[in-house]
């Protein structure tokens, strides 16, 4: 194993898809309060006793975070670059479209109601280092927003969704215009106006900590502060045909469950589509995590006022606060590997198998070696000759500031479902 000290808390990491030795880490810093949680963290389930009763007590703080991006090199991080946006970081997503002729391309959600994109710029002969460039940065909501997490839509690339502090749930687009020239002034004949369009789906009543497109992009799932897991239509054009804001968003909305998690949804990750007999989709088959230490997993209907049905679930000791596939299981396979960042609990290896119509969910390794809060981690794409049985994780702390690189061994798994 191998690690680092950040020089600021780490809040999020991601791999590049297609630069498979890099990857970018976000940050998240307080100037002025001490011993307090990423300020996105949840008011009921804050482990520090100084830690604010509310976000919008922060207002006034000084809150800082970069971008930073690392390579491997036989196993070990080495620091690239890092940019400071001046702003806190409270997640990140690649793009999904991979193609060779376009660099991939890094959303960051942020503090003070802010959006930003930057580029990974893979080797080339004439610079031989991977980089982060064109920094884009967008401000389309108010500045005492916090955008909390952000997911690209897999059917369209230019289109993702966020979710805020406000317990709102967006979809958003990033769209261009050329800009034509004006009473004289000369711009260059390629020049854009870049901009964000975005159209509120949903409402928590407390923090959205977190969005997911369903497999095929037709439906868009949230969680909350409030307890709520919500499916959504993010097909929908309709409105309710009025000006009362809730019945417009009514329309959207297939159905809505407080029952199921005992304490805030942090986590959703869609694993496939359940089919009937006749090959048509009766529901999506997904994982969920919760402040209330428990990973479920969950058939969501598809059908307008029904509602989920939870097929396993398991105490994973700590807050759920991330979920990424590791293995993609076929459905004629039925076994997916998971890692989960558990907060408190540190980084658990999840099984979720589907045998005989019944789910399982089992933990096939841990790893503990952070002291404090684990908000962020990944696993590195394995592409060529790499180790069959083996996959490199990257994981986080936040208060101790800690990153740690180690494996995972499918030949060790200790607890299968």
């Amino acid at each position: 194993m191998h690690s680092a000290t950040l020089d600021l808390e780490p809040s999020c990491i991601a791999f590049s898809p297609d630069t498979d030795d890099c990857f970018v880490v976000g940050t998240y810093h307080l100037h002025k309060l001490e011993n307090t949680l990423v300020e996105a963290a949840s008011k009921s389930h804050e482990t520090e006793k100084d830690s604010p009763n509310d976000p919008g007590d922060l207002n006034t703080q000084i809150r800082g975070g970069t971008v930073v991006l690392f390579t491997l090199d036989n196993d070990k991080p080495i620091l690239r670059q890092t940019l400071d946006l001046g702003l806190g970081i409270l997640d990140i997503a690649f793009s999904h479209t991979i193609s060779t002729s376009r660099p991939a391309r890094l959303a960051i959600a942020a503090t003070s109601g802010t959006i930003a994109f930057t580029n990974l710029l893979a080797p080339s002969p004439a610079k031989p280092i991977a980089q982060l460039a064109n920094l884009e940065i967008h401000q389309p909501f108010d500045p005492s927003v916090l955008v909390l997490d952000i997911v690209w839509r897999p059917t369209r690339p230019s289109e993702f969704a966020v979710s805020l502090s406000t317990g709102a749930v967006v979809l958003c687009s990033r769209r261009s215009e050329v800009i034509a020239e004006d009473e004289g002034v000369s711009l260059e004949p390629e020049s854009q106006l870049v901009f964000i369009e975005t159209t509120i789906i949903f409402k928590h009543s407390l923090e959205a900590w977190t969005v997911a497109f369903g497999c095929d992009g037709r439906f868009t799932y949230s969680g909350g502060d409030d307890g709520v897991f919500a499916c959504l239509d993010a097909e929908s054009r309709e409105d309710g045909g009025g000006n009362d804001e809730e019945e417009n968003l009514d329309v959207r909305k297939l159905w809505q469950d407080r029952k199921i998690h005992g304490a805030g949804v942090t986590a959703i990750l869609p694993l496939f589509v359940e089919q009937d007999a006749s090959g048509g989709a009766v529901g999506e088959v997904m994982l969920t995590g919760s402040y209330d230490d428990h990973v479920r997993v969950v058939l969501a209907p598809r059908q307008r006022g029904r509602r989920p049905t939870v097929l396993a679930q398991r105490n994973l000791d700590g807050g759920v606060w991330r979920l990424k596939v590791i293995e993609d299981g076929e459905i004629v396979q039925g076994r997916w590997i998971v890692l989960a960042s558990c907060m408190y609990a540190g980084v658990r290896i999840i099984e979720v198998k589907q045998e005989n119509g019944e789910c399982k969910i089992g933990i096939l390794a841990k790893f503990e070696g952070h002291k404090s809060m684990n908000y962020g981690s990944d696993v590195r794409p394995r592409k060529g000759n790499r180790e069959v049985d083996s996959y490199e994780i990257v994981s986080t702390s936040f208060y101790d500031k800690l990153m740690c690189v180690w494996k995972f061994d499918q030949k060790a798994e200790k607890d299968s479902c």
